[in-house]
């Protein structure tokens, strides 16, 4: 039996610098935490009908967030941009 060697993917991305705390992968309770709204707001803007839905992995039973993930992030982005902008006006 030959020894099978895993290698990363070269196209790797490194972490991003947003600083969001760890884990990578978050579930949809650890989303609304860190945001500070219910687990209910966090499944609503997962629905594919949603204005500007979360974008979250795909093919998992439960919704998870890849928080590394430049979609995810650039939604983060976003959002935390736009409750700002309204917390100015």
């Amino acid at each position: 039996m030959s020894a099978t060697i895993l290698r990363m993917p070269e196209n790797r991305q490194p972490q991003p610098s947003l600083n969001l705390p760890e884990p990578r992968i978050w579930d949809a309770q650890r989303l609304a935490d860190y945001l500070g709204f219910s687990i209910h707001w966090v499944y609503k803007r997962c629905e594919k009908n949603a204005d500007n839905p979360i974008p979250r992995i795909k093919g998992t039973r439960l919704i998870k967030f890849d928080t590394w993930s430049p979609a995810f992030q650039a939604w983060l982005i976003w959002f935390l941009d736009d409750v700002d902008t309204e917390a100015r006006q």
